[in-house]
């Protein structure tokens, strides 16, 4: 992470973000100031890190900060990455994170939380699930349900074998 350090000092432009992402992979808790002065940033992928990096380090204070975030930060990927650290930090949020896989901006990014999260996000995962219509979005949430792989998540998966839907059938089949 040290290394990581000295090359943000010495970032510019799209490294800067790039090099804000890994230290909050890391999530180091040596590196929360570093996040918190990041969550005003102007790029979003700063502001994202910095979420990100906050729920990574258990910055337990951060929650306070974060939940304004998700309210009312006007970019996808920082929402996400709020309800994300929220998550990390004991905030049930994984209902948003697993409604989010099903826009196509940020769908990637919420499958890799989502997956990260592991078994504390099925129940999200489940609630998501009842209230999608867009069988893309169904199928997405099945699949991930079948990577996190919980006793629990199997049952809930079994009856989509027979899913009216080819698309969430065939996520259920994979997933199984």
């Amino acid at each position: 992470a040290s290394e990581l350090r000295d090359q943000l000092a010495k970032a510019r432009g799209d490294m800067v973000g790039a090099t804000l992402l890994a230290l909050a992979r890391i999530g180091s808790p040596d590196d929360i100031g570093l996040f918190r002065q990041r969550l005003t940033d102007r790029a979003p992928i700063a502001r994202r890190a910095a979420a990100e990096g906050l729920g990574r380090a258990g910055d337990a204070g951060a929650v306070a900060l974060l939940a304004p975030l998700l309210k009312n930060d006007r970019a996808d990927e920082v929402r996400l990455a709020a309800a994300f650290g929220l998550q990390r930090l004991g905030q049930t949020q994984s209902h948003v994170i697993a409604w989010m896989l099903g826009d196509e901006r940020t769908s990637a990014q919420a499958r890799d939380y989502l997956i990260e999260l592991g078994p504390a996000a099925a129940p999200g995962i489940e609630q998501a699930f009842k209230s999608a219509k867009d069988s893309r979005h169904r199928a997405a949430l099945v699949r991930v349900l079948g990577i996190i792989g919980t006793g629990d998540a199997m049952t809930s998966i079994e009856p989509l074998l027979k899913d009216p839907d080819d698309r969430v059938r065939q996520a259920a089949t994979w997933s199984m």
